[in-house]
């Protein structure tokens, strides 16, 4: 890697130790804040989820001129705006929980799309899966060590104390972000409707759309990852704990990232049957016996094995725009876009009815994402297969 890139990565790194804060131990103090309600906390990632395409969408023709970078350090700023404001407003939070998602979607969605654009032009696919695997490793380093400080500390400080904390990584990643450099298209025009046209004969973009479409009903952001974190919480209520039991999770997952880094490809087949069979009988046993039991199991089970089905998909899904000539040359803001959109119909179908089970105020209704999640599951496991051969 050159320097660039080794800048982009480290970014990377950091940005996971400030979600570690955001998404794990602020999901945790706001849902405490709101007594519990589900119905908060479901327009919270609502809005989120709902304004990260937004962000996709206002960016998406000028994507394409040298000025990603000038985007990506837009959406480290919002994300620097965002928990600024939460320091500020402290236990008023739940008062402007729609204009808090909605600030932390634009930042996502500004983030992710120059992001997964610099990606495809910055690794190669040769060296795409050993890269993945490693930065999956070091994240899950951080996800392991982190939590168990930050859980420690804010049992002996705020919030407030180690948000300021996490605002001095956020400015170090705008630092950073200008020794990232921006790659010139050869074609600058944005055209959607070419793209489309483009890829209407072409079979594998229909199978990564549902792709798309299933990983936003499971476990890419999904509502059903949610009401996992929000059962712990109940379960779960001391912040040392609670760190020490996402340490645990992540060094499951650190395991199998490990192995998926020097594994060989020709056994991805298998690993697709295996992974997504147990997750499967895992959601199927929570569906049946609902108890912290049986959702430990599930928890233990998923860090343990939807690595691979993340890594597998991420890889086919992102190696594509490299291996088609006209994509890598004038239709990566086009593709990447598709493919946002599609997973934002999945986030959007499984929040949606996050939102109708917090206006019933019922938690036995969680069980209409957990068979949303079987079934997506079994979907999964046919097409991974399928592009797979």
């Amino acid at each position: 890697m050159n320097k660039d890139s080794i800048y982009f990565t480290i970014n990377k790194l950091l940005r996971t130790v400030v979600f570690i804060f955001i998404d794990t131990f602020f999901s945790m103090y706001f849902f405490k804040l709101v007594n519990y309600q589900i119905f908060p906390m479901a327009k919270y990632y609502l809005f989120t989820y709902l304004f990260l395409f937004v962000g996709f969408f206002i960016i998406r023709k000028s994507i394409k001129k040298e000025i990603k970078v000038g985007y990506y350090r837009l959406s480290v700023s919002l994300l620097a705006f965002y928990l600024t404001l939460i320091l500020l407003l402290k236990e008023n939070i739940h008062k402007y929980i729609s204009l808090i998602g909605l600030i932390k979607g634009l930042a996502e969605g500004l983030y992710y799309y120059p992001t997964n654009i610099f990606d495809t032009e910055k690794i190669s696919n040769e060296n795409r899966k050993k890269y993945s695997g490693l930065l999956n490793t070091f994240s899950t380093l951080i996800s392991i060590i982190v939590p168990i400080i930050l859980g420690i500390f804010l049992d002996k400080y705020s919030y407030i104390k180690i948000g300021k904390v996490m605002l001095v990584f956020i400015i170090l990643m705008l630092i950073n972000s200008f020794f990232i450099k921006d790659e010139p298209y050869k074609k600058n025009k944005f055209s959607y409707k070419e793209f489309k046209n483009y890829i209407k004969n072409k079979p594998i973009f229909n199978k990564v759309s549902i792709i798309r479409i299933l990983e936003g009903l499971t476990y890419s952001s999904s509502a059903l990852n949610v009401i996992m974190t929000l059962y712990t919480i109940t379960y779960i209520e001391n912040n040392t704990h609670y760190g020490i039991f996402n340490s645990v999770l992540s060094f499951i997952s650190l395991i199998t990232t490990t192995i998926y880094a020097y594994k060989k490809s020709h056994k991805e087949k298998n690993i697709i049957i295996i992974t997504n069979v147990l997750t499967i009988l895992s959601l199927i046993y929570l569906l049946i016996n609902p108890s912290v039991y049986s959702l430990i199991l599930y928890l233990i089970i998923y860090n343990s094995v939807i690595t691979y089905v993340i890594l597998i998909s991420k890889n086919r899904v992102v190696n594509l725009t490299n291996e088609y000539h006209k994509i890598k040359n004038e239709f990566k803001a086009e593709y990447h876009l598709y493919i946002e959109f599609n997973l934002f119909k999945g986030r959007l179908i499984s929040y949606l009815i996050f939102l109708f089970i917090g206006l019933l105020n019922n938690i036995f209704y969680f069980k209409i994402l957990i068979i949303i999640g079987i079934i997506s599951y079994f979907i999964l496991l046919y097409i991974l297969r399928e592009i797979n051969e």
